[in-house]
């Protein structure tokens, strides 16, 4: 009996140079740091919302020459959330809402085990639909806010069905309206008018402009619309969510 996995291939030379394999554009991720996380959540015994990484290995493509990273990981029978969302168009506030949870606790997790709250960093790491502004501006930024922004870009595409901006900067025209005159404008410029002013309220909390101001790791897993769907199995023997 064999069992399905899924297998993370990244070409160390183009990963050197933050490099796409596949759009041949710069990508900004940190493949070494993403190994090292995996690795340390495993080695604390994982977390259930977190895929479980089985074990990398290298090897050298012989056709190129050139040295490759696989990670192998439980395979995910239903794909990624973004597979689901297509299909759906859009989720329900109540089914966004389980996923924030879900996602939350596992951040919370991931930087108990990966980082000090204390940390500060100047390098941009993530997708750019998903970088918060002070990220994308090369500015110093925690890692654990710049999580929270990503995670409002990410509860505002499930229940909107579509990004609120292609990138945190005043460049973007959708972006500028919502950084001037706010989420409610935002809504409007995208024709959107079924979203409920308690999640109005959570996804402003989340999109703050200032990371200072933006809610805590800890303050969105209290949250009223968000505590409901908390686990809290997965929560008891871990490590906290920092600020």
């Amino acid at each position: 009996m064999f069992d399905i996995v899924a297998v993370k291939k990244i070409y160390m030379h183009r990963a050197a140079r933050r490099h796409s394999d596949v759009h041949k554009h710069a990508v900004h991720e940190d493949v070494l740091f993403e190994l090292d996380v995996n690795q340390r959540v495993q080695l604390a015994g994982g977390h259930p919302h977190i895929c479980r990484l089985r074990h990398p290995f290298t090897y050298v493509d012989t056709a190129m020459s050139h040295p490759i990273l696989a990670m192998v990981f439980d395979y995910c029978p239903h794909g990624e959330l973004l597979t689901t969302l297509s299909a759906s168009k859009r989720f329900t506030e109540l089914v966004a809402l389980r996923y924030v949870a879900q996602i939350a606790q596992a951040i919370a997790h991931d930087f108990g085990l990966a980082c000090d709250d204390r940390m500060v960093k100047t390098e941009p790491v993530g997708k750019l639909l998903y970088m918060a502004p002070e990220v994308l501006a090369g500015e110093e930024y925690a890692p654990a806010q710049a999580d929270m922004w990503s995670l409002g870009v990410a509860l505002f595409t499930m229940v909107v069905g579509h990004y609120p901006f292609h990138e945190a900067s005043m460049h973007d025209p959708f972006y500028s309206v919502f950084a001037r005159v706010g989420l409610s404008s935002l809504l409007r410029k995208h024709g959107v008018g079924h979203i409920s002013v308690e999640l109005q309220s959570l996804l402003e909390k989340l999109l703050h402009v200032n990371p200072d101001q933006r809610i805590q790791c800890q303050h969105l897993l209290a949250h009223p619309l968000v505590e409901p769907f908390v686990d809290d199995d997965a929560l008891s023997n871990k490590q906290p969510c920092h600020a």
